[in-house]
């Protein structure tokens, strides 16, 4: 028996063109998911259609059958376009897509969100999108490239910008602000045996507790809560050492 394969992309297998087989052999043929097609361009399989032992159509990228007369399959195919999204800086914030995932049909209309981080707020878009207006949604019609850019609220105290430890941020900050404490690690005594003073604040690092640590070197605690404070005095994203 005969199998024809057909495929505009991709490499197949079996390859594109005729493959003889014996009567009853088991069959797997599979190809590609996705190929590039240039820079936030891919053809995608769609699925199949076939004839003979093949069955007549299927939406995955491989199949298996037993042969038993001459058959063929031809894979199908779409293209598609990236979305590619950027937040800057990277610590403000994240976008959210809908429907996710990045890769979209021709004509797709994508909702796209910006989502600020505590301490950020959304100031405007750049690349394919334009304004400051969120969620906005973007028309699909080749690859795009939208960058969120969030700006540091009003309120909020840098360190080591601003002040070079963080109980002196805490020390500034005001009630309901924020105290925004870049990446490193942070020893001595005006960083460590922190207190909020009672304070309603959110102490946060800008990276995660992976890249920012109090390092108390084994004298001291990392934080003092005594002064009635409540969850409103806020800690997030610190590693407390030794």
């Amino acid at each position: 028996c005969t199998l024809t394969v057909a495929s505009d992309y991709g490499s197949p297998i079996p390859p594109v063109g005729d493959s003889d087989y014996t009567i009853g052999a088991s069959v797997s043929a599979s190809v590609d998911s996705h190929v590039s097609a240039g820079t936030g361009i891919r053809n995608t399989c769609t699925g199949w259609s076939g004839t003979g032992s093949v069955p007549s159509s299927g939406t995955t990228n491989s199949v298996n059958f037993n042969i038993t007369v001459n058959s063929s399959i031809t894979w199908n195919w779409k293209i598609q376009y990236q979305l590619v999204t950027t937040c800057n800086p990277p610590s403000g914030g994240d976008i959210n897509l809908i429907p996710t995932g990045g890769w979209y049909d021709l004509s797709t209309s994508v909702e796209v969100t910006a989502a600020p981080d505590p301490a950020y707020d959304f100031d405007h878009w750049e690349g394919d999108l334009a304004g400051s207006v969120t969620p906005e949604n973007i028309t699909i019609d080749g690859a795009k490239s939208v960058t969120a850019c969030f700006t540091i609220q009003s309120d909020t105290i840098l360190v080591p910008t601003d002040y070079t430890t963080i109980q002196e941020a805490l020390d500034a900050c005001v009630e309901g602000g924020t105290v925004l404490v870049s990446d490193g690690t942070y020893t001595g005594v005006s960083n460590k045996d922190l207190t909020f003073n009672g304070k309603a604040l959110e102490l946060i690092s800008e990276n995660g507790p992976g890249n920012c640590i109090i390092d108390c070197e084994d004298q001291g605690r990392g934080f003092y809560f005594n002064n009635n404070e409540q969850n409103d005095s806020v800690v997030c994203g610190f590693t407390i050492r030794n």
